[in-house]
């Protein structure tokens, strides 16, 4: 079996349209219930840190689980596409050699037709068909050669199986549409909770830096495994602990916050700040 037929054996991440289908409408209720809870969440903010620390952590929750359905739709749109450009090359060959044999095969026949119906004493153009026939001949042995070695490819033996080939590719580039549709949406829904994360910064500049910092860390494993079981049930078997954790580090990046790795050397810089003004009047 060839690299060609193992690619489309692995042809995609998600190829069952249903299964996309089904994706796209759990991101939106996803989208739609994070809404509703940060709203929620709004009427208690005021200058509270235990409310202003549970709002942070849950818009957080939010971008989290948004940046691991970009990571992994993108991710799936992408092992597509390579499987894409592996597998459609050689079969646009195939449909290269389909038509140059046709080709071959039409010109063999009016050659032969006209050497039928030439005269006895039409020596040259005889001696022309016959040279030509050979040519064609030995053009078509070798394009079958070729078309036998590329059906081996894709481990198939009949030029009419490359039917599925066909078909598996099309589903591949829809399936592919619909992973970036998801990926892009997500981005989208990242903007705009990401816009709200800011609103809620602005208003924690009334409290305590450290004494919120310290409340948001509470908060974060019980938010981060309701994350993860939210991802186990949305992507089942399709899960990856590593894929979380590298989203969990970009939300930081995104954020513009120190990831929880470094909350020691955060908790020091926090301590510090508050006792700069202190330290200056003295």
């Amino acid at each position: 079996e060839g690299v060609v037929a193992q690619a489309l054996e692995r042809k995609g991440i998600i190829s069952d349209r249903c299964e996309l289908n089904r994706q796209i409408r759990e991101q939106n209720k996803l989208i739609r219930a994070i809404r509703d809870e940060i709203t929620k969440l709004k009427n208690t903010i005021m200058t509270s840190v235990p409310a202003l620390a549970k709002a942070l952590e849950t818009a957080r929750k939010g971008i989290l689980l948004l940046r691991y359905s970009w990571l992994y739709h993108t991710g799936a749109a992408e092992n597509l596409e390579k499987n894409i450009r592996l597998i459609r090359p050689d079969y646009e060959r195939f449909l290269t050699i389909r038509k140059l044999l046709r080709e071959k095969s039409r010109q063999k026949k009016a050659l032969t037709a006209e050497l039928k119906t030439l005269s006895a004493t039409s020596f040259l153009r005889r001696g022309e068909i016959k040279r030509e026939l050979a040519a064609v001949t030995e053009d078509m042995e070798e394009l079958k050669s070729e078309l036998s070695m590329l059906l081996a490819d894709f481990g198939k033996t009949d030029a009419e199986d490359m039917k599925e080939v066909k078909q598996q590719l099309d589903a591949m580039n829809a399936s592919k549409v619909g992973l970036e549709t998801i990926a892009a949406k997500a981005a989208d829904g990242m903007d705009t909770e990401i816009e709200k994360f800011r609103a809620l910064q602005e208003q924690a500049k009334a409290v305590d830096a450290a004494e919120l910092h310290a409340a948001r860390m509470e908060l974060r494993g019980e938010m981060t495994a309701a994350v993860r079981e939210k991802v186990k049930d949305t992507f089942g078997k399709s899960y990856d602990y590593d894929r979380l954790r590298q989203a969990d580090r970009d939300v930081s990046e995104l954020l513009g916050e120190p990831h929880p790795d470094e909350q020691r050397s955060v908790l020091h810089q926090l301590h510090h700040a508050q006792e700069q003004p202190t330290a200056e009047k003295q």
